[in-house]
């Protein structure tokens, strides 16, 4: 692969996991807005069929969910091979806790990946977690705000 090449697939697979990690958190908050309705729907005597249906919607949600949790797996460890196999000797000179401002594209780049590869483990505990062990469930969307 070229210089040229490298750094585009560099942008994109950052660009990637980014993107996936906002999809993640779009989908929880669905599955957290449907959890909200269908106990409110409970709560309020509603037919049984609308409260379905409103169950149906949450498990469509918790697939996605899923699904899109498995794509951050996925993006994550494609980036992280990525730089292990075109940066390694790069990421070596550069100190990871205190990342300088970048002075070049390289830099730049490294450290955006760096960046989203450090929030993706932080947020979705990426290095504890196993594709095959994530269920499908509301345990795994914990939302913030129970009501």
């Amino acid at each position: 692969m070229t210089d040229v090449n490298i750094l585009r697939q560099l942008k994109i697979m950052t660009a990637v996991l980014n993107r996936t990690m906002k999809d993640l958190e779009y989908y929880k908050k669905e599955g957290c807005e449907f959890n909200t309705k269908i106990e409110l729907m409970k709560n309020q005597g509603r037919d049984i069929h609308d409260i379905q249906q409103q169950e149906k919607c949450l498990h469509e949600t918790l697939q996605v969910y899923h699904e899109v949790l498995k794509r951050l797996h996925s993006s994550y460890f494609d980036l992280k091979t990525f730089l292990t196999e075109y940066f390694d000797e790069k990421l070596a000179e550069i100190d990871m806790c205190n990342l300088p401002k970048p002075d070049d594209e390289l830099s730049t780049l490294l450290r955006n990946a760096y960046m989203e590869l450090n929030n993706a483990e932080l947020k979705y505990n990426i290095l504890s977690q196993c594709k095959e062990n994530i269920s499908i469930s509301t345990e795994n969307m914990q939302c913030d705000n129970d009501v």
